[in-house]
């Protein structure tokens, strides 16, 4: 099984929510946005999956796999700072 978590909760966090939390082989173990109206995060909340508007805070649920949907390349780089798979310059 894998642990897996989405950053973006809005349009494409919302339309993948519900395809992988019915997945077998995956565990949704959090969301991270930071507009807590968002559809996803609406979902989340409504199956009991965690929401985290700090990255920092995401890695604390251990996840194998971030799906980043904002479109925001920049938010990949803060994720690896976060994860400690990427050195500050």
């Amino acid at each position: 099984m894998v642990r897996l978590a989405i950053a973006g909760g809005n349009i494409g966090g919302s339309a993948r929510i519900p395809l992988l939390r019915g997945d077998p082989n995956t565990e949704l173990v959090g969301i991270y946005e930071k507009k807590q109206d968002a559809p996803g995060v609406i979902l989340a909340k409504k199956w009991n999956i965690p929401v985290f508007e700090d990255v920092k805070a995401l890695s604390t649920t251990n996840p194998e796999m971030i799906i980043n949907v904002t479109g925001d390349p920049k938010l990949s780089n803060e994720i690896r700072l976060a994860f400690g798979k990427l050195k500050r310059p």
